[in-house]
C-alpha cells in the first residue's frame, strides 16, 4: 500500500458525525472563503463610496458607507457557517438552529439599518 492510498483510506476518507474528513476540510474553505470575500467586499465598496461622498454634495453616500458599516462580524460569521455547512450532513436540528441564529443576527441587522434610516430622515426634516 502507497503513501497516497493511505491518506486516502485513513486520513481523507475518516467519517466523524457521518461526514468524511474531506467534507469538513471543503466546508471550513468555504467558511474561510466567504468571510474573506464578504469583508475584502464590503471594504472596497466602502472605500469607493467614501471616495464618492467626499466628491459630492450629497451626503446619501455618506449614509450607505455608515449602512454597510454597521454590518458586523456576527453577521459574517453566521452566513459564512450556514452556507459551509450546507456541505455537510447534520442532524436537522442543528441546521434548524444555525439558521435560526442567522435568522435573529440578520434581524438584529435591519433593525439598526432601520435605525439609521430613521435618523437620517429626521435629521433631514430638521
Amino acid at each position: 500500500m502507497n503513501l497516497t492510498a493511505f491518506i486516502q483510506e485513513n486520513i481523507i476518507g475518516y467519517q466523524l458525525w457521518g461526514n468524511t474528513v474531506r467534507e469538513y476540510f471543503i466546508a471550513v474553505l468555504v467558511f474561510f472563503g466567504i468571510m474573506f470575500s464578504i469583508k475584502l467586499a464590503k471594504k472596497i465598496i466602502i472605500i469607493r463610496i467614501r471616495k464618492i461622498a467626499d466628491h459630492t454634495q450629497i451626503d446619501f453616500f455618506a449614509l450607505i458607507a455608515g449602512i454597510l458599516d454597521i454590518v458586523r462580524w456576527p453577521f459574517y460569521v453566521f452566513f459564512s457557517a450556514y452556507i459551509a455547512i450546507q456541505f455537510l450532513s447534520f442532524p436537522t436540528m442543528i441546521d434548524k438552529i444555525i439558521y435560526y441564529l442567522l435568522v435573529l443576527i440578520a434581524a438584529f441587522y435591519l433593525v439598526k439599518i432601520g435605525q439609521e434610516f430613521i435618523r437620517y430622515g429626521f435629521e433631514k426634516i430638521t
